[in-house]
């Protein structure tokens, strides 16, 4: 079987992508049962933790479909993408409505005067504008590379999921 330089490229950037399933699947799971029980300022910053992974590995991401050529990419690589786009929309949506639940216990987490040092109602939010910022910049990317029977659902899923994070952000 031959492959081309091109299919080779591609493969490299679909394999990494896929890898933003799993930080969005742990970030679920690390979410899920703060508040409930024992909740610790160290549970608050393993969220943030992983909040921050999410956004390191979208950044990766990113700079994989950047460096993918050549470009548009084929119908059938664009439908990979939309695949994997497909697989992370309804676990982000999960996990963003799971911290939009727990705002309460991190507000309550921290006690004033210190709440003023340690405000991790803010630090969640600064992570959800990086992710934001960063899926922004994916969607974009991504919609670049593709070839046009895919564009347009790209975006689509590329707006919510930039909209989810928006929306986690101002209500932090």
């Amino acid at each position: 079987m031959k492959f081309s330089v091109a299919s080779a490229v591609f493969a490299v950037f679909a394999a990494a992508t896929t890898v933003l399933s799993a930080p969005f699947d742990n970030l679920v799971t690390t979410v899920a049962p703060f508040g409930s029980g024992a909740t610790s300022v160290p549970d608050a910053l393993a969220i943030h933790s992983q909040l921050q992974v999410v956004a390191a590995t979208i950044n990766r991401s990113n700079t994989d479909a950047k460096a993918t050529t050549p470009v548009p990419l084929s119908d059938s690589d664009g439908e990979s993408i939309l695949s994997i786009m497909r697989q992370i929309e309804p676990v982000q949506m999960k996990a963003v409505e799971l911290l939009k639940s727990k705002k309460t216990t991190f507000v309550g987490l921290v006690p004033f005067p210190v709440s003023t040092v340690i405000n991790l109602p803010a630090i969640i939010k600064g992570d959800a504008v990086a992710i934001r910022d960063a899926e922004t910049v994916l969607s974009a990317s991504l919609v670049a590379i593709s070839g046009a029977s895919a564009k347009a659902e790209i975006k689509a899923i590329g707006d919510r999921l930039v909209g989810s994070m928006s929306s986690l952000a101002q209500f932090y």
